[in-house]
């Protein structure tokens, strides 16, 4: 499991009880993960890496599974937007 997977895994350890998921889980499709608690994630993980995730970034394809996030983190860090902003754009 990779740091960021680990990070996103505690966050949301915290905020979700009682759910069994794995780190490639569609929390999105299996109604663990709402749009506040996707709000709540993207400030956490705004904080923890003093980065601003910009909206329209904030889309099921980055946010559906704690691989997913993961992935989207580090591109992020990698580039941050310039990498993410073509693949958004070639959608």
């Amino acid at each position: 499991m990779s740091k960021y997977a680990q990070d996103v895994r505690k966050i949301l350890d915290d905020v979700i009880l009682y759910e069994d998921y794995e780190d490639d889980t569609n929390l999105i499709e299996e109604g663990i993960l709402d749009s506040l608690m996707v709000v709540y994630l993207v400030s956490q993980l705004e904080e923890k890496y003093h980065i601003k995730i910009d909206g329209h970034f904030i889309v099921p394809e980055h946010f559906s599974s704690i691989n997913r996030i993961a992935g989207f983190l580090k591109r992020w860090e990698n580039g941050p937007q310039s990498e993410l902003q073509a693949e958004f754009d070639g959608r």
